[in-house]
């Protein structure tokens, strides 16, 4: 029987898979560290299965030994056969240990009739895949799912926006922009900004400044109603509160309503709805 690892391999070994397995783990790196825990490791498994299978052994043996006991006493009454002389064994067609060698114990006479391998013959079992795993790779593949799951999930359940609008042809609006008196405030001027598609009783334009800035205003029944100009890189946004049912952008909008435009990098504007709690007045 292999004796369990004493205490210096022990430490050792427990040293070893702190290296692997721990936080800070390092044995990647060297080998024969690495070499060392493998053998460690295939020494711990085999001494625990040896103490693992001893009492069962133990017990088989027992069992034998009281078994052959049995069957040497039963010897003499197999003797006295039937009448036709043959013997017990011969009349029934049927294997039974031999009377003149009682030191084979029946369980291993039938084994060893059978073929049936004993508990000490099986092979080891094999440790799952993942068992075998160092442990900060599981930690990272779980941090990984993580991370996949965080970034799906808001793309999941955000609601899309309530419509996109496209630049359209100055032509087709006819018309100047109604606030054209202010875009000297915000570095613009009437060729700098272009239309979009109306959205209810709304019309976005949007336009570079000439420091660069991305700017984005607002009309509501030809009126001007907000606008400003964000640093480039930040999508320009503009907003819009429905004071009245007039001014409610499109029908079916409750007092009170925030719309939200916000011109995208590839120069589409998207339309956001925040509806107000209908009044119960």
């Amino acid at each position: 029987m292999d004796a369990p690892l004493p205490l210096d391999a022990r430490a050792e070994l427990a040293d070893l898979r702190r290296r692997a397995y721990g936080p800070d783990a390092d044995i990647h790196a060297d080998p024969a560290a690495l070499a060392r825990l493998r053998e460690l490791e295939e020494k711990e498994r085999v001494a625990a299965e040896a103490t693992a299978t001893a009492p069962a052994s133990a017990a088989a043996a027992a069992d034998d030994a009281g078994a052959a006991a049995a069957d040497a006493t039963a010897a003499p009454a197999a003797a006295s056969t039937p009448a036709s002389g043959a013997p017990a064994s011969a009349a029934s067609g049927t294997a039974t240990m031999p009377a003149s060698d009682p030191g084979i114990a029946s369980g291993a006479w039938e084994r060893a009739a059978t073929g049936q391998k004993t508990p000490d013959d099986a092979p080891p079992a094999a440790r799952s895949w993942w068992r075998r795993l160092p442990l900060w790779v599981l930690l990272v593949a779980a941090g990984l799912v993580g991370i996949a799951i965080g970034a799906g999930l808001p793309r999941l359940f955000t609601a899309p926006p309530a419509a996109t609008l496209s630049p359209v042809d100055i032509d087709e609006v006819g018309g100047e922009f109604l606030g054209a008196d202010g875009l000297e405030f915000f570095g613009l001027d009437e060729d700098s900004l272009v239309p979009y598609e109306e959205y209810g009783d709304s019309r976005p334009w949007a336009g570079v400044n000439s420091s660069g800035a991305r700017c984005i205003f607002i009309a509501v029944n030809g009126q001007w109603m907000d606008g400003g100009c964000t640093p480039a890189g930040l999508p320009p946004t503009a907003e819009y509160v429905a004071y009245d049912e007039a001014a409610a952008v499109r029908s079916g909008l409750p007092i009170g309503s925030v719309v939200r435009y916000v011109q995208r990098q590839d120069g589409q504007i998207e339309v956001w709805e925040a509806p107000a709690a209908p009044s119960d007045s």
